[in-house]
C-alpha cells in the first residue's frame, strides 16, 4: 500500500496540517524543531498504535490540546482504505478502518507494512536481541500470515507456563509441553524466514560496504536440541527466577564477522565500528524490503535524519538500493536538503515538502 494524503490534528507543534505524498520518495524538510521527526512518528502512530520515541503517548498531544488525531488515505490494487486514530488526555484511544471501528491495531499494520531508518539505526547491530528478535518479526509478520496467530498463541502459553513456574503448579508439565509445541513452531517459520532473506542480505552488503563480510545466523533461545528437555532440567533455576528462561522469547540473530579468506573473526557487536554498525544494519533493513517485494508486499519507509553521516557516494548507492523496491519513502532533511538531494540518483526526482514551525506546505 501507498499513502495518498495524510492529515495531521494536534501532535505536538503541528496543531493542524494536511498534505500530499507522491509513491515514491518524499522529502520533508525544514530547520531543526520545524516538526519532521513529529511528522513521521504521527505515520508511525496511526499504522503501529505507538511512536518509535520513549515516552507516554500523552506526549504527544499538543499542549494546548485535549486530543490528538491522524487520519489518512491509502491505495493498494485499485482499492482505497481510509483510516486514523485518536487519543484523548485520559487514554481513550479509538482507532477507524474505512469507517468501522476497530479493536487491533495489527488491522492496519497489516495493510501498511511500516519499516523505519532512525538516527538509532546501528542499535540493530549493537543493541540487545530484543531490538533484533524485533526485526525478524516484523518481516515474518508481513511475509507469513500463519505467523501472527502462532506468534500470539506462544506469548499466551508462555504466560500461562510463567504462572505455573511462579506458583510451582502441578500443571507445569501441561503447559510445558502445550509451549513447547508451539515454540517449536515460532522458531520453525523464524529460521526458514530468515534463511531465505539471508542472499538479500548479502547482496546488499555487498553493494553498501564491499570490504564487509557478515554472516546472519539463527539462535533459537536454547542450546540443547530438545527444547523440553532443557526445560525440565532447568525448572529448579525457573522457580528461583520466576519465570521461563528458555525458548523463542530469548532467541537472537546473531551477526558474525569473516575475514576476506572466510576466517570468522568474531561477534559483529564487537568487532565493527559504528559506521560499519549502521551500514550492516542499513543491509538487514534493505534485504527486508526486497525480500516482502518480490512477494508483492510494497512497504511504506521512514527515513530520519538517517543519511546524516552518510556522504553523497554512500547515499546515492542507498537509494539505489532501496528504490527498486517499490518502498514509499517519507524521508527527513535539514534547511533545503540540498547535500541529501545531491547524494540521490539521477532517475529520482523527490516531492518536496516543507515545514516550518509545524506548519507544512507542498513546494
Amino acid at each position: 500500500m501507498i499513502l495518498e494524503s495524510v492529515d495531521v490534528h494536534n501532535v505536538r507543534n503541528i496543531k493542524d496540517a494536511s498534505f500530499r505524498l507522491q509513491p515514491s520518495l518524499n522529502l520533508v524538510l525544514g530547520p531543526n524543531g520545524a516538526g519532521k521527526t513529529t511528522f513521521l512518528e504521527c505515520i508511525y502512530l496511526l499504522i503501529r498504535g505507538r511512536s518509535f520515541r520513549p515516552g507516554l503517548l500523552n506526549a504527544l498531544i499538543s499542549f494546548d490540546a485535549q486530543d490528538l488525531l491522524v487520519t489518512a488515505v491509502g491505495r493498494a490494487d485499485d482499492q482505497t482504505f481510509r483510516f486514523g486514530i485518536t487519543k484523548t488526555r485520559n487514554d481513550n484511544v479509538r482507532m477507524r478502518l474505512n469507517a468501522q471501528d476497530i479493536r487491533q491495531i495489527s488491522q492496519i499494520a497489516a495493510l501498511v507494512p511500516t519499516q523505519t531508518f532512525l538516527p538509532d539505526l546501528s542499535a540493530l547491530v549493537f543493541g540487545t536481541p530484543s531490538v533484533r528478535r524485533s526485526w525478524l518479526n516484523w518481516s515474518v509478520f508481513h511475509a507469513d500470515h500463519r505467523f501472527m496467530d502462532v506468534h500470539r498463541s506462544f506469548l499466551r502459553l508462555l504466560q500461562q507456563r510463567n504462572r505455573a513456574v511462579q506458583q510451582r503448579s502441578s500443571d507445569l508439565a501441561v503447559w510445558t509441553e502445550q509451549f513447547v509445541k508451539k515454540a517449536l513452531e515460532v522458531t520453525a517459520i523464524r529460521e526458514s524466514h530468515l534463511q531465505g532473506m539471508n542472499e538479500y542480505f548479502q547482496q546488499s552488503l555487498s553493494s553498501l560496504a564491499p570490504d564487509l563480510s557478515v554472516i546472519l545466523s539463527y539462535e533459537r533461545g536454547w542450546a540443547e536440541s530438545s527444547l523440553l528437555e532443557a526445560l525440565e532440567q532447568d525448572v529448579s533455576r525457573e522457580q528461583k527466577y520466576g519465570h521461563t528462561r528458555l525458548g523463542p522469547h530469548r532467541a537472537d540473530v546473531r551477526l558474525l564477522v569473516q575475514s576476506t579468506q572466510g576466517e570468522t573473526l568474531g561477534p559483529a557487536l564487537r568487532i565493527l565500528s559504528r559506521g560499519q554498525g549502521k551500514a550492516v544494519a542499513c543491509a538487514m533493513k534493505l534485504a527486508q524490503l526486497e525480500y516482502l517485494r518480490e512477494r508483492g508486499v510494497r512497504c511504506v519507509v521512514l527515513l530520519d535524519d538517517a543519511t546524516s553521516e552518510m556522504d553523497e557516494n554512500y547515499t546515492r548507492r542507498f537509494f539505489n538500493l532501496i528504490n527498486p523496491s517499490g518502498s514509499q519513502i517519507i524521508a527527513t532533511g535539514t534547511n533545503n536538503g540540498e547535500r541529501f538531494q545531491a547524494g540521490l540518483p539521477a532517475n529520482i526526482t523527490p516531492n518536496l515538502i516543507h515545514l516550518e514551525a509545524g506548519d507544512i506546505m507542498v513546494a
